[in-house]
């Protein structure tokens, strides 16, 4: 199998568990989830289930383009092109309402273990403290799954208005946008593809809070490294 592939079917196997969560959430009609596929069954005429993932992948990057838009993620004008029917037959097999269910937070370990993106690390220690008026980074290594924990958990706090996510590669990108799309964020995401962070220290405003993984779970940077990048001495680092 080659690279190209690889990362299509990845993608794709991801992407369409997202379709399927939007769907059990009542965010999107029925069509993976539906009994028997009955409306792509009267549509499809000699079209196989490769374009039946394509055709959902594109009708969902209409409106949530951070999450499903898989050329700009992807780096490839058509990267679900490599698919055979019969590979995205069996990851339609294993597509149940349960599989997609279930707290948010839980949805999007699934998602990050099918990337290989670290999902276990203390996130009782992140701060409390953070504001609506507060900026924060979250470091490359974790895909904004702190930035969906910090949301989630205090009042007031939106992902678009006080994170900006650095992402090492499109997995953490694409995960970053289903952390977006789980949170109901549009519009323009502050979602970067910066593994050396230089996009940040360039153009961002001086971040309140930098959080992030340490290197013993994932992480890229040191408190040390990151300081004299950010020496603002009103600044916390906290890394996990």
């Amino acid at each position: 199998m080659t690279e190209q592939t690889q990362a299509a079917l990845l993608f794709a196997e991801v992407a369409l568990h997202a379709l399927a969560r939007e769907e059990v959430m009542g965010r999107k009609g029925q069509r993976l989830l539906e009994p028997q596929r009955m409306s792509w069954e009267r549509f499809r005429g000699r079209l196989g289930s490769a374009a039946l993932a394509s055709l959902l992948v594109e009708d969902g990057a209409v409106t949530h383009p951070a999450a499903f838009d898989a050329p700009t993620l992807l780096g490839a004008s058509e990267p679900l092109a490599p698919l055979a029917d019969a590979q995205v037959d069996t990851l339609l097999a294993g597509l149940t309402e349960a599989s997609v269910s279930g707290a948010g937070a839980d949805y999007l370990q699934a998602q990050a273990q099918r990337l290989g993106i670290s999902h276990r690390f203390a996130r009782s220690n992140l701060p409390r403290g953070i504001k609506a008026h507060h900026r924060v980074l979250e470091l490359p290594g974790s895909g904004g799954l702190i930035a969906h924990h910090v949301c989630s958990t205090l009042e007031g706090v939106y992902f678009q208005d006080v994170f900006t996510v650095a992402c090492c590669d499109w997995k953490e990108s694409f995960l970053a946008g289903l952390v977006a799309l789980e949170l109901g964020a549009g519009g323009t995401l502050p979602i970067l593809e910066d593994p050396s962070l230089e996009q940040v220290r360039q153009r961002l405003p001086t971040p309140d809070f930098v959080l992030g993984l340490s290197k013993e779970k994932g992480g890229r940077f040191t408190e040390e490294q990151l300081r004299p990048w950010f020496p603002s001495p009103a600044t916390t680092f906290v890394l996990l």
